[in-house]
C-alpha cells in the first residue's frame, strides 16, 4: 500500500513539474506557407521581425519559431514570384499557435 501511495505522489510531482516547465519555455508559432490551391510553397522566407530570426520553408511549406515571449510578433513572408505578405501573430506562453499563410502569385 505504501508503494502505491509513493508512486502516486511521485507521479503527481512529475506531472506538476512538467506543467511548470512548459509554461517557462515560452510559446511556439508554426504553420505552412501555401498558395491559393493550398499547395505548400518551398523556399519561402519567413522573417520574425522583432527577433530577426528567419526560416526558409522546405517542400512541405512548414515553418516554426520556438521559445517566444508572450507578445505580438510581426511576420514578413517573401518568395520570388509571389506578393510579399505580413501578419501579426501573438505568441502565448506554453502554447502552440498554428497559422497558415497564403501567398498570392505576382501578376
Amino acid at each position: 500500500m505504501k508503494k502505491i501511495l509513493y508512486a502516486l505522489i511521485l507521479t503527481v510531482l512529475i506531472l506538476s513539474t512538467n506543467a511548470c516547465i512548459k509554461e517557462e519555455w515560452g510559446g511556439i508559432i508554426e504553420g505552412k506557407i501555401i498558395d491559393f490551391e493550398s499547395k505548400p510553397i518551398e523556399g519561402a522566407n519567413v522573417l520574425l521581425v522583432q527577433t530577426g530570426e528567419s526560416f526558409t520553408t522546405k517542400s512541405d511549406g512548414k515553418y516554426m519559431f520556438k521559445e517566444l515571449n508572450e507578445e505580438l510578433f510581426d511576420f514578413y513572408v517573401k518568395k520570388d514570384g509571389y506578393k510579399d505578405d505580413t501578419k501579426q501573430i501573438k505568441a502565448q506562453s506554453g502554447k502552440t499557435i498554428r497559422i497558415d499563410i497564403t501567398l498570392k502569385k505576382e501578376e
